[in-house]
């Protein structure tokens, strides 16, 4: 197999420790989650970019995908963390009559659901550590980040940071 980009390396290792922070969420028992998410989507967000771009998707066997029930899990694992912050931060906007960013602040359990099924699609691929399924490993992140997760990374960025820096504050 020929040698990998460091980039590649750094990217999964950055998706790998978002989606183990995702999980472990279903524990409920982390009390900064807004400063961990805000950590781990801003390194996504720097370490996206450095990927290779000369990847295309190519002919692997399928993956198990996270199906609707599974994703809806991890939607309920991340409200039970974070619906405190989330309920606070609506309540904030409510008040003012801003319901487009209420339902931004709402739809926060969404965004990062979604950024994790699209990160754990490619880290599968990756841990099958075959040259073809890498390749398609690096073409599925950076796809999914310019067409699908990317959007609602920067939509959790948004309201995390809103949440940890405004909300959270004494």
């Amino acid at each position: 197999m020929a040698e990998l980009h460091p980039s590649v390396t750094a990217f999964y290792q950055q998706a790998k420790a978002y989606c183990q922070y995702i999980d472990a969420m279903k524990d409920g028992s982390d009390d900064r989650p807004f400063t961990h998410l805000l950590e781990l989507l801003t390194n996504l967000a720097s370490s996206v970019l450095q990927l290779p771009a000369d990847y295309e998707a190519v002919d692997v066997p399928e993956i198990p995908r996270i199906n609707q029930d599974q994703w809806s899990e991890i939607a309920r694992a991340i409200n039970s963390v974070a619906g405190k912050g989330i309920a606070k931060l609506m309540d904030y906007y409510i008040e003012g009559k801003d319901f487009d960013n209420m339902t931004r602040a709402d739809m926060l359990f969404d965004d990062l659901a979604d950024i994790y099924r699209d990160l754990f699609d490619g880290i599968q691929y990756y841990q099958r550590n075959e040259q073809d399924d890498i390749g398609q490993a690096i073409w599925a992140w950076r796809w999914g980040y310019e067409h699908h997760w990317g959007e609602h990374m920067y939509t959790a960025l948004k309201t995390v940071h809103e949440i940890r820096y405004f909300m959270e504050m004494p």
